[in-house]
C-alpha cells in the first residue's frame, strides 16, 4: 500500500495525469462538437459567444449584434470576456467551431495539474492525489461548464486553481498573472479574486498579495459599473442588466425603507427545496468534505449567492456554465478538508492514516462517477447523435456568404454566426438578407421584442412565421430537413417550385390508398414532421395528372367521433395556387394544424374536399396519435 501511495517515480504520476486530461479533452470535447453539430446548442450561447469570437477576429473588438439587434461591444452592455481576445487570434487563422470547443475542453481538463499538485502536497500521497485529480473530471459541474456552449467564465474554472495554488505557494507573479488571467474571463470572477485576497490576509498574513488581490478584485468591479458613465452607453447599460434575476430581493429603495424586510426576503429564497438540491449536488461527488474547510469553501461565496438568490432557474443547475467560479473551491476545500482529517488522525498512533486517506480518495472517485450518472449533463448525450441531415444542413448554413446579413431562430444561430450581423428571429425579418426558420419541431425559441424574458418558446408556425412566408420580397434559398432558409431578392415563385415540384416519392414516406379527390388529383401520402398537444406539422404529397383549367381549391377538416373542425390552408403557403400546380409531376406541401384544447381527444382523422370535382365530396385521408 505504501507503494501505491508514494509512486517512485514522479514522471509515471506526470504520464498518468497527460493521459487522463486527453482522455477527456477528447471524449468531452467530442461530445461538445456532437452537442452542436446536432443543433442541439442555440444562438443563446453559443452563437453570441462565437459571433463576438469571429468579429474580434477580424478587428470588431468583443463585438455582437445578438443581444440588442445592432451591433455593439460586449464590453459597452454586457460581459467583459477579454479572454476572447487570444482566442480571436487562433479563429482568425482557423474559424472552426468544434476547435473553439476542443480548446476549452482542454483548458478545463488542465485544471487537474493544479489539484493534483495541491493533494499531493497536503496529503503526501502520490495515489490519493490521482484519485482526487480523476474526480476532479468527472465532476458533473465540470461537465456542464464543458458541453454547456463556449464562455468566457468557464476558462475562469482552472486559472482560479492555479491562482489559489501559486498562492499557496507564495510564487507571488504567477498567483498575479493567474489572478488577471481569471477576471478577463469575466468581470464576476473579480468578486473571487477579492476573496482570495481576504483570504491571504485574514488566514495567511501575507499583507503585500493580499493587498494586490483585494485591489484588483475592487478596481476591477468599480470599472465595471462605472463604465457607463465613461464609453457614454449608460442608458443601454440599464436596458439589458440582467439584475432584475434578483428584483425580487430588493430594490436600493426598498433596502433603504426596510432592510429587515430585505434581510427576510434573502433567507426565504435561500432556504428554498431547489437550492437545497442545488448544494447537495455540488457537495456530494466530494462526499461532503469541503465542509471540512469552509474557509476555503467561503471564497466562492459571491458566485454562490448570486446563484441561491437569482430566479433565472439555470443558475440553479449543474447543466451550466454559473458553478464555473464555485468548482475550484469545492475540490480545494475538500483536499484541505482530508488534510484537517489526517492531522486529527494523526493523534491516534498506529492508525492506518495513508490507507484510509486512499480509501477516502477512492470513494470521491466512485462519488462522482455516481454523481455523473444521476445528474450530469452526459446523461442527454444519446440526444446528440449528428444525422446526415444534420451534417447537410449545417453544410448549407456555412455555405451562406459572410457579408449578408441573418435573421434565424435559435438552433441554426451557431452554424451562422461567423458574419457581421446575426439576429434573433424574429428579430429584423423585415430587412434581413437571409431568413432561417425551423419548421422540423413543435417549438422554437424566439427573441422576445419586449419585456425582461429574453427569449420564449412558441409554435413553429407562428405569426412572424406566417409573415415572412407571406413577404413576397423573399424567395426560398434551400430547404433542409424542413428548415426553411428564405433570402432576400431570389424569385418567389421559382424557387418555391423548386422546393415542391419532384420526380419521385421521398423515403420514410407513409403511403396509404391512393385517393383520387376528382378531376385526376390524387393524395399520394403523407409524412409526419411533428404531433404534439398544440400543433401538428404534416408534408403532403399529391399527383395532379392533368392541368387545372379553372379556380380550384382544397378544403381539410380535423376530425374525431362528433367533433369536426375546418383546418386554416393555403396551397404552397399561399405562394403557388393549386390551378399553377405543373402537371405530372409529385407535389410536396406542407399542413399546419392547431389542435384543439380537448385534452380527452387523442386521436384524429384528417378529410379533405376538393372542390374542382362535379359532385365534391370529402374523402378521408389518413389519422394520427397525440403522443
Amino acid at each position: 500500500m505504501h507503494q501505491i501511495n508514494n509512486l517512485k517515480k514522479p514522471w509515471i504520476a506526470l504520464a498518468l495525469l497527460v493521459f487522463i486530461v486527453t482522455v477527456y479533452t477528447l471524449i468531452v470535447g467530442n461530445l461538445a462538437v456532437n452537442r452542436y453539430m446536432s443543433f442541439n446548442a442555440t444562438i443563446w450561447d453559443l452563437g453570441v459567444m462565437t459571433q463576438t469570437i469571429w468579429n474580434t477576429a477580424h478587428g470588431r473588438i468583443l463585438q455582437e449584434s445578438v443581444n440588442l439587434g445592432f451591433p455593439i461591444s460586449r464590453m459597452a452592455v454586457a460581459h467583459w470576456e477579454l479572454i476572447y481576445l487570444p482566442l480571436a487570434v487562433i479563429y482568425r487563422i482557423f474559424p472552426s467551431i468544434p476547435l473553439l470547443l476542443y480548446i476549452q475542453t482542454f483548458v478545463l481538463a488542465c485544471g487537474v495539474l493544479p489539484i493534483y499538485r495541491f493533494a499531493e502536497k497536503k496529503l503526501s500521497s502520490t495515489a490519493t492525489a490521482l484519485f482526487i485529480a480523476v474526480a476532479y473530471l468527472l465532476y458533473p459541474a465540470l461537465h456542464g461548464s464543458s458541453l454547456f456552449d463556449i464562455h468566457g467564465l468557464t476558462f475562469s474554472t482552472t486559472f482560479l486553481l492555479f491562482t489559489f495554488y501559486f498562492l499557496d505557494q507564495q510564487k507571488t507573479i504567477k498567483t498575479i498573472s493567474f489572478a488577471i488571467l481569471s477576471i478577463c474571463c469575466r468581470e464576476d470572477v473579480a468578486l473571487i479574486i477579492f476573496m482570495l485576497g481576504l483570504f491571504s490576509l485574514l488566514m495567511r498574513k501575507r499583507w503585500k498579495i493580499s493587498f494586490i488581490l483585494i485591489t484588483l478584485g475592487v478596481v476591477w468591479i468599480i470599472a465595471f459599473f462605472t463604465r457607463g458613465y465613461f464609453i457614454g452607453h449608460e442608458e443601454l447599460m440599464k436596458s439589458t442588466s440582467m439584475a432584475y434575476n434578483w428584483d425580487h430581493i430588493f430594490s436600493s429603495s426598498e433596502f433603504l425603507k426596510s432592510p429587515l424586510k430585505i434581510f427576510l426576503n434573502i433567507i426565504q429564497w435561500l432556504i428554498t427545496f431547489e437550492n437545497i438540491k442545488y448544494l447537495v449536488k455540488l457537495i456530494l461527488p466530494v462526499i461532503g468534505l469541503c465542509l471540512l474547510s469552509p474557509t476555503i469553501l467561503l471564497i466562492s461565496s459571491p458566485t454562490l449567492l448570486l446563484n441561491l438568490l437569482s430566479n433565472w432557474h439555470q443558475m440553479h443547475q449543474l447543466e451550466y456554465h454559473y458553478t464555473a467560479t464555485i468548482t475550484p473551491f469545492i475540490f480545494l476545500a475538500a483536499i484541505k478538508g482530508m488534510a484537517n482529517l489526517k492531522q486529527k488522525l494523526s493523534r491516534f498512533p498506529g492508525l492506518p492514516t495513508d490507507r484510509i486517506l486512499l480509501i477516502i480518495g477512492m470513494l470521491i472517485a466512485v462519488a462522482s462517477i455516481i454523481s455523473t450518472a444521476q445528474f450530469s449533463i452526459l446523461r442527454f448525450h444519446n440526444s446528440w447523435h449528428v444525422s446526415d441531415n444534420d451534417k447537410l444542413l449545417s453544410k448549407k448554413l456555412h455555405a451562406i456568404p459572410l457579408e449578408l446579413s441573418v435573421s434565424t431562430t435559435a438552433r441554426p444561430g451557431p452554424h451562422l454566426a461567423n458574419r457581421k450581423l446575426l439576429y434573433h428571429f424574429p428579430e429584423h425579418i423585415s430587412n434581413a438578407d437571409i431568413i432561417v426558420i425551423e419548421l422540423n419541431r413543435s417549438e422554437v425559441e424566439i427573441k422576445t421584442l419586449a419585456g425582461k424574458l429574453r427569449t420564449r418558446k412558441v409554435p413553429a408556425m407562428n405569426k412572424f412565421t406566417r409573415s415572412v412566408f407571406q413577404d413576397t420580397t423573399l424567395g426560398l434559398k434551400f430547404v433542409q430537413d424542413n428548415v426553411f432558409c428564405f433570402q432576400r431578392g431570389l424569385n418567389p415563385k421559382d424557387s418555391f417550385k423548386n422546393h415542391a415540384f419532384r420526380d419521385e416519392l421521398p423515403p420514410q414516406l407513409i403511403i396509404g390508398e391512393k385517393v383520387n379527390l376528382g378531376d385526376s388529383f390524387f393524395f399520394l401520402g403523407f409524412k409526419p414532421v411533428y404531433i404534439d398537444d398544440r400543433q401538428a406539422h404534416f408534408q403532403l404529397f399529391w399527383l395532379n395528372e392533368k392541368k387545372q383549367s379553372k379556380e380550384v381549391s382544397l378544403t381539410f377538416y380535423l376530425s374525431s367521433g362528433d367533433f369536426i373542425q375546418k383546418i386554416p390552408y393555403e396551397p404552397l403557403f399561399g405562394r403557388i395556387n393549386i390551378q399553377h400546380w405543373q402537371q405530372a409531376k409529385i407535389i410536396c406541401d406542407h399542413l399546419f394544424i392547431d389542435l384543439p384544447d380537448h385534452r380527452e381527444i387523442k386521436t384524429f382523422s384528417i378529410l379533405a374536399s376538393f372542390s374542382a370535382a362535379e359532385h365534391a365530396q370529402t374523402h378521408y385521408l389518413f389519422s394520427f396519435k397525440l403522443p
